[in-house]
């Protein structure tokens, strides 16, 4: 699994990068960092090389079922924030390990707070408007 060329196999299956992000339940943008070699988390790793390297749909449909995000609204985007926020934080310790620049990481990680905080302000704001 270590070798995982995402780009490659997702061509190869013929997935573009929002097809392949719908399976494993991610943003197309998560799909991009995937490509440019951004850490990935393990539940997503194992459920990413189940779609690239199977040739059983079942199982891979099976697969993605118990991926599937169960929430909605707010309590949806918050999640994928998150998600996206904990890939970063994998992202900048291996950049920091590597000894290399993962400023733009956390002002990135700063936007993504911010935008949680939002998220979370409109839903109590819906809440209280009901």
């Amino acid at each position: 699994m270590k070798d995982l060329n995402i780009k490659e196999l997702r061509k190869k299956k013929g997935y573009s990068q929002t097809e392949l992000a719908g399976k494993i339940g991610v943003s197309r943008q998560t799909i991009v960092n995937y490509e440019k070699g951004e850490v990935i988390p393990e539940s997503k790793k194992e459920l990413l090389y189940n779609i690239l390297q199977s040739e059983n749909v079942d199982f891979v449909n099976e697969e993605r079922e118990q991926y599937k995000p169960t929430t909605t609204g707010y309590g949806k985007k918050i999640l994928e924030i998150e998600e996206e926020i904990k890939v970063r934080m994998d992202t900048i310790k291996l950049l920091k390990d590597q000894k290399q620049d993962y400023s733009h990481q956390l002002k990135i990680i700063e936007l993504l707070k911010t935008q949680i905080s939002i998220i979370k302000s409109a839903e109590h704001n819906h809440k209280n408007n009901l």
